[in-house]
Formats: structure tokens, sequence, C-alpha cells
């Protein structure tokens, strides 16, 4: 276990970032489990604290069965790799297509990614 990370109880979902994979053989992608800031309906300001889980898969907002599946098999993380991962796959999304980073929902193929030249 990572310093500063601790263990989670399987029937307790609690916020935090993760990594998972979308698919067998696909590249990890930013999760992340987080309690919104819900607004008060009298006075329009927001409220301390929200009862309901929600959950964000690579840059997106994602379905409630999610939050079962980043906590049981999701590696979590910290902010920084978080942030870095989640950006880094908009990147590939933009730029460079072809990358695995770009189609988190494909598998891997080594055949067709380009060699790391030194």
């Amino acid at each position: 276990m990572e310093a500063g990370l601790s263990a989670r109880r399987i029937d307790q979902p609690r916020p935090g970032f993760f990594a998972i994979r979308l698919v067998k053989g696909g590249p990890e992608v930013s999760a992340r489990l987080y309690l919104p800031c819900p607004l008060d309906p009298e006075f329009c300001g927001p409220l301390d604290r929200s009862r309901h889980l929600l959950a964000e898969v690579d840059g997106a907002d994602a379905p409630d069965r999610w939050i079962a599946r980043i906590w049981t098999s999701g590696r979590e993380i910290g902010a920084a790799e978080f942030h870095f991962l989640r950006d880094d796959a908009a990147w590939c999304r933009w730029h460079a297509p072809h990358e695995p980073r770009a189609n988190p929902r494909q598998a891997i193929d080594s055949r067709r990614v380009a060699p790391v030249m030194p």
C-alpha cells in the first residue's frame, strides 16, 4: 500500500481518486468518486455536504453503477496522478488519436503501437 493511502472496506465506498481499466488489456484511465456540493433551493447558496456519492470516469460523469466497480477494482492513486491521467488522455484524443490512451475502450494491440526510439 502506498504512503498516505488507507485500506478500503468494500462495503463502504468513499470519495477518492482511482485508476481503472475500462476493458481487459486496455490502458488505465482516471476515475474519481466524489460528493457534490448541492445548492440550497431557498438561498441558492452551496450546502455543506451531500450524502449521494457520484462517479467520474475518463473526464466524464459516469452512471451510479460505476461506483461499485471503481471502488472494488480501481487502483487508489493521488490527486496528481489523477490529473495527469485525465489530461494525458484528453491530449492524446486531440493530438495523437493513434495512441492507446486516446481509445481506452479498446485493448492495446502491441502490433499497432509505434515503437519507442532511443
